[in-house]
């Protein structure tokens, strides 16, 4: 069985992909339908077929880091911020959406904040850290 969000996204790389999106708001299931009309030149997608649209957008001064530079404890994500040469545990929030190597972060680092990058998992809170 194929993925349809798989599907969906190599149908997009097709010439003659064509497609629109319609949403509508279900005020009684609290929820938001939408049905995508496209081309389907080699019978990839399935009628009735159900599947994740992602709607990309454009971050503008986001940090970015990697997601070996993280680890998480049950639905938190963490990472190991170097402050007065010591490492620190911090709570950061990222975007749901991600490309699997990186994470964009929304809160718990600013600019110019320097972490571990790998490993931090490993690292204990209060280990002395000395640049290389």
């Amino acid at each position: 069985m194929v993925d349809p969000c798989e599907s969906l996204a190599v149908a997009a790389h097709y010439k003659t992909f064509h497609s629109a999106l319609y949403l509508w708001h279900l005020a009684e299931h609290h929820g938001l339908v939408c049905a995508v009309a496209t081309d389907n030149p080699d019978g990839m997608l399935l009628s009735g077929g159900t599947g994740k649209i992602v709607i990309p957008t454009e971050l503008h001064n986001a940090i970015v880091i990697p997601q070996e530079a993280t680890y998480s404890i049950q639905d938190k994500v963490y990472v190991m911020k170097v402050v007065d040469g010591k490492a620190v545990s911090t709570i950061i929030q990222v975007e749901p959406q991600n490309n699997g190597k990186e994470y964009v972060v929304i809160s718990g680092l600013e600019e110019g904040d320097v972490i571990i990058a790998k490993g931090a998992g490993f690292v204990e809170e209060g280990t002395k850290i000395v640049k290389s």
